[in-house]
């Protein structure tokens, strides 16, 4: 999904404002706090899935989590992550 689509999507359902667009790189969680000015524990990655209406997973913010706070080594956790991101992109292209 396209940046513009994904934004629009936003906007008809009233969520426009909650779009940030940052100048600087966001793409690890280091780059976003700094980007925001936040500190890199208040910065959740997160991948939701819906099942019609019902949220059935939060599991990247977790991982993360568990990195930025020391429990799991920094490159477990993002093994985890993106194997987790993997798993949950094949798993979602053999439903449809």
């Amino acid at each position: 999904m396209s940046f513009e689509k994904a934004k629009a999507d936003l906007e008809e359902k009233g969520l426009g404002d909650h779009v940030i667009v940052l100048s600087e790189s966001s793409a690890t969680v280091a780059e976003a706090a700094h980007a925001l000015g936040v500190e890199p524990a208040s910065i959740a990655k997160t991948l939701s899935v819906l099942q019609g209406e019902k949220p059935v997973l939060s599991f990247n913010s977790a991982l993360i989590l568990l990195g930025a706070l020391g429990i799991l080594p920094p490159a477990t956790s993002a093994m985890l992550h993106n194997l987790s991101t993997l798993g949950i992109s094949l798993r979602s292209s053999l439903l449809f």
